[in-house]
């Protein structure tokens, strides 16, 4: 690469890759992305100087951007591992987990009756009616899905979960609610579509 030399003055001259800079004795070539390269006239070596002042700003900034990005990963893994700790089932009571016929969120039967159903409760009043819960849970489903992120599941929309709240759901569940439940779906504008996946086969 020719470098424009002029040892009395400054020239600025755009050729090629960068911008050449004849100061004094040395001659300095501007090769973009901060990166400046001067070359010695009496001994025409090239040293590099290193990265200019926009790039210690754009490594700033490249840093920031990266710090910002881990946190936000690490947030997301913190809330899916108090999602999964949350799901924990001590040994033994595997066989009291129920997954409810509406929404099909899958808890134990003592979340159920403490608690009722976190996306369902205020239509099923199933939180300390032990009789509501056998009516609109079910023992017999398949599959378990972990939902995290209900906005950027495609997971979730593929199985009808928008909206809902974090936690652990089935696939399929199998059972039938009493007419009275249905007619309070539908009181609601809710259009109850079965999990079992009944309703998907005969469309299909």
């Amino acid at each position: 690469m020719d470098v424009e030399q002029n040892a009395g003055r400054k020239d600025v001259l755009k050729s090629g890759q960068g911008v050449k800079v004849s100061v004094g004795g040395y001659v300095s070539v501007d090769l973009g992305h901060g990166i400046i390269v001067a070359t010695s006239k009496e001994q025409g070596k090239g040293a590099q100087l290193g990265p200019a002042h926009t790039s210690r700003r754009n490594r700033k900034g490249d840093k920031t951007k990266k710090k910002t990005e881990e946190e936000a990963a690490n947030k997301k893994k913190k809330k899916k591992r108090i999602i999964m700790s949350s799901f924990y089932v001590p040994t033994g009571q595997q066989r009291s987990l129920r997954a409810c016929m509406v929404c099909s969120i899958v808890q134990v039967h003592s979340k159920f009756m403490r608690e009722g159903c976190p996306n369902c409760d205020h239509i099923l009043g199933l939180a300390g009616n032990g009789e509501k819960i056998q009516q609109c849970t079910s023992q017999v489903f398949e599959g378990l899905i972990t939902l995290a992120d209900q906005q950027a599941s495609w997971v979730a929309r593929w199985q009808r979960l928008e909206g809902y709240v974090p936690g652990t759901y089935a696939v399929k569940v199998t059972g039938t609610l009493p007419p009275g439940v249905l007619g309070d779906l539908e009181d609601s504008g809710i259009r109850y579509i079965p999990r079992d996946g009944s309703s998907i086969d005969e469309e299909g």
